[in-house]
Formats: structure tokens, sequence, C-alpha cells
């Protein structure tokens, strides 16, 4: 976590080094250098998250919990912050979804994609 932190910190240190001219776009490449490197960072940290469940034998309640998190939990982890964090007057960040009904549509969204798969048996040899 501190690598994208140290990234954006220097490179606002030489920021105004680069701040006239045709180089005025250098301004956002702090940005660009913390996107990328939280994006880096997330994909190696479910990358090891995935190796490790594989590698394990409790693979099935491993994948079930993470199931579970990604699908149920985070999902109304970010309405509730998006409605509680007021930055912008009435509503959140991304707009207004206090409404109970996007909460129970989370839910029943996260129940679906837990669900197991359903598969058919063939009948014969078609």
């Amino acid at each position: 976590i501190l690598i994208p932190l140290f990234i954006l910190f220097f490179s606002y240190l030489i920021n105004p080094l680069f701040n006239f001219g045709l180089f005025s776009y250098f301004k956002y490449i702090p940005i660009f250098l913390l996107v990328l490197c939280t994006c880096l960072f997330l994909f190696f940290v479910f990358r090891f998250i995935y190796v490790l469940s594989y590698k394990n034998k409790k693979r099935d309640f491993i994948t079930w919990w993470l199931k579970i998190l990604f699908t149920c939990l985070f999902p109304i982890a970010g309405l509730l912050f998006n409605n509680y964090s007021d930055i912008f007057g009435k509503g959140g960040v991304f707009g207004d979804f206090s409404h109970p009904m996007y909460y129970i549509l989370s839910i029943l969204n996260g129940i679906v994609l837990c669900l197991p798969e359903f598969t058919t048996k063939s009948c014969g040899n078609h």
C-alpha cells in the first residue's frame, strides 16, 4: 500500500519542475500512477488469494466465503458508503441510492450469484 503513496508523494515533489509549456500535461501523471499502482496491487492480492485457495484442500470453503464477501457484503458496504458520504449535497458521490429497493436488489443479486450451478444430466448416449 505504501508503494502507490510513495509514487504519488514523489511525483508531487518533482511535478513543479515540469509544470510549463508542453510539459503541463505531466500534472496528471501522479493520478495515473496512483490508479495504476492501486490496480496492480489489487490484482496481485486477488491472485495471491486465488493461488492459496487453489493449492489448499479447503478450496470450496474459501471460494464460498469469497463469493459471499464480493457479491453480498461489498455491494452493501458500497451503497452505505455512498449514502453516508454526503460530499456533494443530497445523495452520495455517485448519486442518491438511499431507496431501500437498491439494498433489496443488491441482496437478491448476491444470493443468486452464490447459488450453486445447475447442471442437467443427459439421458442416454446422444
